[in-house]
């Protein structure tokens, strides 16, 4: 007659463990340890975001140091000296602000932090730079047209009634801040008054766009 005992047999860690586990066994016990690679690599990232934020807030006050002394200086015969600055300073600023907000948004909305970014964030400000005083070459051709009211504040530097220096400051911390649209805008303008074909990089821009649409 076959014999029906079932035996039962505990397989695992828990076969080993005794009755009662003490405190020193208890913090023996294995545990969820971090590995260490990832331990270094998030020690790296606070590292890099800590040297972004210093280099930003640096030029930042740098900026600001530069247009208050501008604003003193005596630029004698270039007279458009003070307004080509402060386009170009205004437009750090705007692509400075644009950076601390992108810090920010990564590191404690998002939780995206990658350190691949590190070049666009040491790089942008110097393009914004460049954003704010390429914008003050378009006004002065023409090509850009401010909507400025037709009673002025006396006159400031080459002729520019005061309204209008507001008005080029304005626009070149717009350009600072959004580097892109401000360049695409440019390649719009180039492409119909010139018949400039948009660079590949707009046109990839572009196509990339179309793809992510939501249909």
């Amino acid at each position: 007659m076959p014999d029906n005992t079932t035996t039962t047999v505990i397989i695992g860690p828990t076969a080993n463990l005794p009755t009662t586990v003490t405190e020193i066994e208890w913090k023996q016990m294995p545990g969820p340890v971090e590995s260490e690679p990832t331990h270094k690599q998030a020690n790296h990232e606070r590292k890099s975001v800590r040297n972004v934020v210093a280099y930003l807030l640096l030029l930042l006050i740098l900026d600001l140091a530069a247009i208050i002394v501008a604003q003193k200086y005596d630029f004698g015969q270039w007279t458009n000296g003070r307004l080509i600055l402060m386009c170009g300073l205004l437009g750090g600023v705007g692509g400075l602000m644009y950076c601390l907000q992108a810090v920010y948004r990564h590191t404690s909305v998002k939780d995206d932090w990658k350190d691949g970014w590190l070049p666009w964030y040491f790089l942008r400000p110097l393009v914004s730079h460049l954003g704010g005083t390429i914008s003050w070459v378009f006004l002065k051709a023409g090509l850009l047209v401010l909507n400025a009211s037709s009673q002025t504040g006396g006159t400031t530097d080459a002729g520019t009634d005061a309204s209008s220096q507001l008005g080029f400051y304005a626009l070149a911390f717009i350009a600072g801040f959004n580097v892109d649209k401000f360049m695409d805008k440019l390649e719009d303008i180039a492409h119909s008054v010139w018949g400039v074909e948009k660079s590949g990089l707009a046109k990839e821009k572009a196509q990339d766009q179309n793809t992510t649409a939501a249909p």
